[in-house]
């Protein structure tokens, strides 16, 4: 059994493995573990790999191989949990187990309904449960990344800025690229000839922008999906950082910079990925809902929303249920989008981000 120690960045402040408890001296686990997975050391032995300076931006798919894997301790040692879980599911082959194993009972993140059509419970105690493969996820459907949809939700307005936006996507080098606008551009657009137009049917006022973002994802050719809006410039190396970054991936976002003025001198932050705050954070559950749905967030809550402010979170840091990416720019698997959509009845300014 290979055994992998994971170590947090020193700079977020997160347990050291000098806090945490150790492994077990005599650690059983549930079945044959290829590889044993923690942010704990073992008492006497060194581990086959370290991995150090782990953040919310970086993957660790170097620990996954053939075999089975054993997460002992990591989501109450780490925030980081839901990514690594989620990196582990789903390269994890077919017919092969994960276990995940706790120092007290908690609910596991691999318990959530997108993982339950292929991922079965075969082994559950109050504090440890196993899973076995049993097919593929949504997001494993290919592992190609050189085939990209890139989706725009427009209205009639000035084409302007949306000629740039259009102008920097067909400057990224990607061998199969598709650019898709929802909505009839303005009559200065300049690339009709570059992009196929749908959604025309699709009326304003009010902007319906999450039946906009779904109907992208409905129509898109491939299933790397870009879904953004006309004020984002993608970086021209786009193509090569989602190779560094790899497929399999989450719903994700990229750190937006705004220059307020002519020369370009002041960057500040946009809108991004941000962070619930206070009771919002914890879904308020009973205090305006009228079902138990846990997932959504209901339209009578946002005046809640506005009383927490808006918190520009770190992308290094992980918050589980809590961070979010603002809807700005959506990196995401089709098949994933098309499985969780937004809702349709919700329009612009009263859009909730999905989880």
């Amino acid at each position: 059994m290979k055994t992998i120690h994971l170590q947090h960045h020193p700079g977020l402040g997160y347990a050291s493995a000098n806090v945490l408890r150790t492994l077990p001296a005599d650690l059983l686990l549930p079945h044959e573990c290829s590889s044993l997975v923690s942010f704990r050391k073992h008492p006497v032995r060194k581990p086959d790999m370290e991995i150090s300076k782990l953040h919310a931006a970086q993957r660790c798919t170097q620990i996954h191989d053939h075999g089975s894997y054993c997460f002992y301790g990591v989501q109450s040692d780490s925030p980081l949990a839901p990514l690594l879980l989620w990196d582990g599911a789903h390269f994890l082959n077919v017919g092969e187990k994960i276990t995940v194993i706790e120092d007290t009972p908690i609910e596991c993140y691999l318990d959530r309904e997108y993982f339950a059509g292929s991922l079965k419970a075969i082994a559950r105690s109050s504090n440890s449960v196993t899973y076995e493969k049993v097919s593929r996820l949504a997001a494993e459907s290919n592992d190609d990344l050189d085939s990209w949809t890139f989706g725009i939700p427009v209205g009639s307005g000035d084409a302007t800025v949306l000629n740039a936006v259009v102008k920097r996507i067909l400057e990224i080098e990607i061998p199969h690229k598709e650019i898709l606008l929802c909505g009839t551009p303005g009559s200065n657009f300049a690339y009709f000839d570059k992009v196929r137009i749908i959604g025309e049917d699709i009326t304003a006022p009010p902007v319906q922008i999450c039946r906009k973002k779904n109907r992208l994802a409905q129509e898109a050719r491939y299933s790397n999906l870009v879904i953004l809006h006309d004020r984002v410039f993608l970086p021209r190396n786009f193509g090569e950082v989602v190779h560094r970054f790899g497929p399999r991936y989450p719903l994700m976002t990229l750190q937006s910079m705004f220059f307020d003025n002519r020369i370009s001198m002041h960057p500040q932050r946009y809108s991004d990925y941000g962070m619930a705050m206070d009771e919002v954070a914890q879904g308020l559950l009973g205090l305006h809902r009228t079902n138990g749905n846990a997932q959504a967030i209901a339209p009578s809550v946002f005046s809640e929303v506005d009383r927490t402010g808006f918190c520009f979170a770190s992308p290094m840091r992980y918050n589980n249920d809590a961070s979010y990416p603002t809807g700005s720019l959506y990196i995401c698997r089709k098949e994933v989008w098309n499985g969780c959509p937004l809702d349709e009845s919700l329009h612009w300014v009263s859009t909730p981000t999905k989880k």
